[in-house]
């Protein structure tokens, strides 16, 4: 047994017996030799053995560590008492600039260490899903794990209160999200929603806020001191740019005097060295995997989001790998409106009018629709609403003009940078364009400081066509300077103003239908692109008008307003303003009507038309409460899901084998997505009138608990052979 065993078996207490009984017995044996001689030494026997159990005692505490022994319980010990317990094997430390350095008994080699302390952790104010998990806890063991990597951490956690922060954090976002609402910078938008997901990882997650020290030691020896300080600054660089890139967690290498307070929350020799022979017998390692004390892992985090979230509301379909029912709920929504990505055919449409159709019948919502391609107008009429028909020259009119409670001097700016976007108007042109359009209102009796005049009836008069008209007849009246604006603009806004598709006076009142609260489909099939924008803007900022200015009404979920092929009514256009560019109402729409009970849903297969020049997100993907996007194979699709929403690599790959009506579902803050596999309206996949009016029918009969009625009707039409005529 070697020296060191015999020492790890006994404590102080224990050495004291030894040592006792060892004297006993020497002074036995001294004594009967003195008998047996007659020496006259008697004393001899107790001095040396007294000086040898002095000796061996001294011996023992000074030669290692009693920190594991019994001695000390109970004992208040000295600086210089705790330190040898400490550094026993320790002859010398030397501090560089950011680094120490020591060298221990028996031992040639030059031993050291560098500490790292964590500065920021940006994962506070995300989530992941599990594949990025796995691959951020692969990243910390491939570095970590290295075996020429010597490294130690340290973790300590400072509780706070936990509930004055929740506070704070709420009243901080709701802030600053009010702030971006009223035209603060996009900036407050980004900073509202990642407090939003820190907020929600505390009530539903469970998850608890704490203050955090946390240390890496990485250690190492070397023949020289040279040769140990390039050791540590290759290891401790592959620390330091690990947890940067893979893990988003900032550090710094500490130096100085930080470098020396460290020391005393950590032992780093024990790295290098082991830990000293009395602790390292006792306490022996355990052989484990990295799952398996994953609770240390700070990266640990549910890899759904809450069921709560998927279990009420307009049913949508099931998650793609089981039968869990996957459902949309407005109420528990921190924004109404949907984003639907999709290659064409992929059932974008279908999925549209699924939420319309449920979203009246089982929420008594209505819904309005702009609808390019005519696909809507029979679904809407079968659900009792109304179709405003632009399609034929002899058909419905739009009068951007009326004032809808808005000031008239907003209007007509706003009116000059509609034209900007369709037309190219430039700076001088949108000036006479804005004082053109002051003019006509005050020859209709309009009178922007009386708002007793600000009529709809009166500003339905002021039109494109009168605009047009008001310009021609005045040329000879202009000042010299205005003369080539007045004609350059004729030639621009005529196609908007003259003509059989002419923007005249108002055929139907937005109002009306508002009040009415009935679905309503914008029928634009036909028309050129130029027009569809023109009706587009003016619905949008006449229905802003009636939300936020008229009617201000309250967050509840009044109104769903779909916008198919919405790519053509988002995408920016470059004009000499402030930024460089016309950005249409669409953002201004879904960014303030988001707290007015309005839920905008934009379908579109062109989704990098959302982006502004020189960005690369927007506002669309930024106030989404929810997003939609269907598996395709397109590469150029797919990468705009893996990097500009931030789908993980296990996602997309997804994305890649679903099939049709499959997709991957997001809620606004929580980017784990959800694969599911959509259950389609019948009504929504019918194309035609009757068929349509059988399953509405049939769904009346099924909620007036008329049993068997639902079987009736559908086995008219819902045969194997019409579904599959229906989805091609």
């Amino acid at each position: 047994m070697s020296l060191d065993k015999v020492w790890n078996l006994l404590n102080f207490k224990t050495f004291i017996i030894v040592t006792i009984a060892i004297s006993v017995v020497g002074m036995i044996f001294f004594f009967g030799q003195a008998h047996v001689t007659g020496s006259q030494m008697s004393w001899a026997p107790v001095v040396l053995t007294g000086g040898f159990a002095v000796i061996l005692l001294y011996y023992y505490k000074m030669s290692g560590p009693i920190i594991a022994n019994t001695t000390i319980q109970g004992r208040w010990l000295d600086r210089e008492e705790a330190i040898p317990l400490l550094y026993h094997d320790v002859l010398g430390f030397f501090f560089g600039p950011d680094y120490v350095a020591w060298k221990v008994k028996d031992s040639d080699k030059i031993q050291g260490a560098k500490v790292l302390q964590v500065t920021d952790v940006a994962t506070t104010w995300r989530d992941v899903t599990l594949n990025e998990l796995k691959r951020r806890l692969k990243a910390y063991e491939d570095t970590m794990g290295s075996g020429s990597l010597r490294v130690g951490t340290l973790h300590m956690r400072l509780p706070i209160d936990i509930e004055a922060y929740r506070s704070a954090l709420v009243r901080k976002r709701d802030w600053k999200q009010a702030d971006f609402d009223s035209g603060g910078m996009r900036s407050r938008l980004e900073q509202a929603e990642k407090m939003s997901v820190a907020i929600s990882r505390m009530e539903k997650e469970g998850e608890k806020p704490y203050d955090a020290r946390f240390f890496i030691f990485v250690a190492d020896e070397a023949e020289s001191q040279e040769d140990l300080e390039n050791l540590l600054d290759v290891h401790a660089k592959q620390i330091l740019n690990m947890f940067e890139s893979g893990l988003g967690i900032k550090t710094k290498i500490l130096g100085d005097l930080q470098l020396y307070y460290s020391l005393s929350f950590f032992r780093p020799q024990a790295l290098v060295g082991g830990l000293p022979s009395p602790v390292a017998s006792s306490s022996r390692p355990v052989r484990v995997m990295s799952y398996d004390l994953v609770f240390q892992n700070p990266f640990v985090t549910r890899k759904m989001p809450p069921l709560e979230r998927l279990l009420s509301g307009i049913y949508l379909g099931r998650l793609r790998d089981s039968a869990i029912p996957i459902s949309w709920n407005p109420e528990i929504q921190i924004s109404y409106h949907w984003i639907i990505l999709g290659s064409p055919g992929a059932g974008k449409s279908t999925l549209a009018k699924t939420i319309m159709i449920r979203a009246r019948r089982d929420m008594g919502v209505p819904v309005w629709v702009i609808d390019p391609a005519g696909e809507y107008a029979d679904a809407i009429e079968t659900l009792g609403g109304v179709v405003i028909d632009f399609s034929r020259p002899e058909g419905d009119k739009v009068n951007s003009f009326i004032l809808y409670g808005r000031d008239p001097t907003s209007v007509a700016t706003n009116m000059s940078e509609m034209l900007t976007y369709i037309s190219g108007l430039f700076g001088p042109e949108r000036a006479f364009v804005d004082k053109a359009i002051r003019e006509c209102y005050v020859a209709y009796g309009i009178n922007v400081d009386d708002k007793e005049t600000w009529q709809d009836e009166l500003s339905n008069y002021v039109t494109m066509e009168t605009l047009y008209q008001y310009i021609q007849a005045n040329m000879a009246k202009f000042p010299l300077d205005e003369l080539p604006y007045a004609k350059s603009v004729l030639g621009k806004i005529a196609r908007v103003s003259i003509g059989a598709y002419k923007m005249s006076r108002a055929t139907f009142s937005l109002d009306e239908l508002w009040r009415r609260q009935v679905p309503v489909a914008f029928n634009l099939k036909g028309l050129e692109t130029y027009m569809q924008r023109a009706i587009v803007w003016s619905i949008l900022t006449q229905l802003y008008a009636l939300a936020y200015i008229r009617y201000q009404i309250s967050e509840k979920f009044n109104l769903m307003f779909i916008v198919d092929e919405a790519h053509l009514f988002a995408r920016p256009v470059e004009a000499d303003v402030p930024g460089g560019y016309i950005e249409p109402p669409l953002s201004m729409f879904i960014r303030m009507m988001r707290k007015r009970g309005v839920g905008i849903c934009l379908l579109s297969h062109m989704a990098a038309d959302f982006i502004p020049p020189g960005e690369t997100t927007s506002i669309v993907f930024q106030a989404a409460g929810t997003i939609f996007l269907f598996g395709s194979t397109e590469d150029s699709y797919l990468r705009f899901c893996a990097n500009s929403l931030h789908l993980a690599e296990d996602e997309v790959e997804q994305m890649l084998w679903m099939g049709r009506g499959e997709g991957m579902l997001r809620y606004y803050g929580d980017p784990r997505a959800v694969a599911i596999k959509l259950d389609p309206e019948p009504g929504a996949l019918a194309k035609r009138v009757e068929d349509l009016e059988d399953v509405v029918q049939a769904e009346k009969k099924v909620a007036e608990g008329k049993k068997g009625s639902l079987r009736e009707a559908y086995d008219v039409f819902l045969t194997a052979e019409m579904l599959h005529r229906f989805r091609e």
